[in-house]
């Protein structure tokens, strides 16, 4: 069973995704929601920073 918390998409292939989706004139929404006690998740906070990058 896939736990889709576990599940993270490197920052190369949002890259991809967004530059497909933005130039169909679309909006892409990324979800990197908090645990529980309010932080984000390491791997994610990495990938948002290295597609700022």
């Amino acid at each position: 069973m896939i736990r889709y918390d576990e599940v993270n998409i490197s920052p190369g292939y949002i890259l991809v995704i967004l530059v497909d989706v933005v130039s169909k004139n679309g909006n892409l929404l990324l979800n990197s929601g908090p645990k529980a006690d309010g932080t984000i998740p390491r791997i994610q906070k990495e990938h948002v920073r290295k597609l700022g990058e």
